[in-house]
């Protein structure tokens, strides 16, 4: 196989796809800590309901509010920003660092699980095991990675699986351990926004998928875009998927 480097050109790539993919429910015996204030500092206990999140705590910002994460080793079991229809939460990383480090079934951070959720990551690390972007058909979420931040996640990103979700890059790096995953389910609407910065998939075995049951749209108009496993649009019948790459944009494949 040989390594393909695409730049400078304007490219748009549009197909079909359909797939079915699960991801296995949440147990509920865990502890839960919920976001009281409108903004705050997560490491502040009273800032919770139950105190700081630990590493067997789930954490909820529903309330509208913004935790603010300023300093490392912050942690939680799984990350709700938005768990209900009309609920809303934000968390905004500017330095230190956050961790869901779970098994399968927990470690997701979910960015507008039924609600609506944002996530301003403009330094520090943030490590979950997977990052789910807009759950629900009704949700709504946002991820927005700049300067030099680090996203890196052990597990599948989506960005849009079954609702209206959006990941704006203009910097930083993004690796995704497994897949990524751009309008996942039917009815889905997946944005990623890649205008600088990195974002790599460093195993073969990983891929990109744009458009697999839903609509996908992949925006490259700078950065690196890394993925030796190969790119997807529209994987399966019923999918609709776009990729515009413009500009210094860099897409790097094996496949």
């Amino acid at each position: 196989m040989k390594r393909h480097a695409i730049f400078r050109n304007s490219l748009v790539l549009m197909v079909i796809g359909v797939v079915v993919l699960m991801i296995s429910p949440l147990s509920t015996a865990w502890a839960f800590t919920y976001w009281q204030v409108t903004t705050g500092n997560w490491s502040t206990d009273g800032n919770w309901t139950a105190g700081e999140p630990t590493a067997d705590d789930g954490a909820f910002i529903n309330n509208g509010g913004t935790a603010q994460i300023t300093q490392p080793g912050e942690i939680c079991l799984v990350l709700y920003l938005g768990e209900a229809s009309g609920e809303s939460g934000t968390v905004e990383l500017t330095g230190g660092g956050l961790s869901t480090p779970g098994a399968p079934t927990y470690g997701f951070e979910y960015i507008g699980h039924e609600g609506t959720g944002t996530f301003i990551h403009t330094g520090g690390t943030n490590d979950p095991y997977g990052l789910l972007i807009a759950l629900g058909s009704a949700s709504t979420g946002t991820y927005e990675l700049s300067n030099g931040a680090s996203l890196s996640s052990t597990d599948d990103q989506f960005v849009g699986y079954g609702g209206t979700g959006t990941f704006t890059q203009t910097g930083g790096t993004n690796t995704v351990g497994s897949d990524l995953y751009v309008g996942h389910e039917l009815g889905s609407s997946g944005t990623y926004e890649l205008s600088g910065g990195t974002l790599s998939l460093p195993a073969i075995i990983c891929w990109e998928t744009v458009g697999q049951r839903g609509t996908g749209t992949f925006t490259q108009t700078g950065g690196t875009n890394d993925t030796p496993g190969g790119l997807h649009i529209g994987l399966f019948s019923g999918g609709n998927g776009t990729y515009e790459l413009s500009g210094d944009g860099s897409l790097l494949t094996d496949m």
